[in-house]
């Protein structure tokens, strides 16, 4: 492969970091098949963890997350993309911020630190993520918004 195909290739798996997290913050997870593909697993590492197989599954579990949430945001940094043929595996670090209006003042946000270990898989619609495994490092404010 070509260093532009390679640079081509990290450009579009970046892209593809970046559309998870705007899928989940504008509420349009209807639009998760153009972040995984259909059989892929999302893992977290945090309490008691979950696991989910499957883009179907990935999108109930996050829409449950996110049911009683005014607003997300999760900013991504430090990507580092490591492609071999028509794989590649990425580490990236994320800060998510949560907010409830709901809540009382004071207990309106919940921000937790993280490490993103991803797998993509080349596709007839361009790379998607098989496998996220998100591993909480450190975490603030009113837990509850994150269950």
């Amino acid at each position: 492969m070509g260093e532009s195909n390679a640079v081509a290739d990290k450009q579009e798996i970046l892209e593809v970091l970046y559309r998870y997290s705007i899928v989940i913050d504008a509420d349009e997870l209807e639009r998760l098949d153009s972040v995984f593909t259909p059989d892929a697993v999302w893992e977290l590492k945090y309490g008691e963890g979950a696991r989910v197989d499957g883009v179907d599954a990935i999108r109930d579990i996050l829409t449950g997350f996110h049911e009683k949430l005014d607003a997300t945001q999760h900013l991504v940094a430090n990507a580092v993309i490591d492609v071999s043929g028509d794989e590649a595996r990425s580490r990236s670090d994320v800060r998510v911020m949560l907010f409830s209006a709901a809540q009382p003042p004071g207990e309106r946000r919940y921000e937790a630190g993280a490490v993103y270990t991803d797998n993509f898989q080349r596709t007839t619609a361009g790379w998607r993520m098989s496998k996220r495994c998100i591993d909480v490092r450190w975490t603030d404010g009113n837990s509850s918004l994150s269950s």
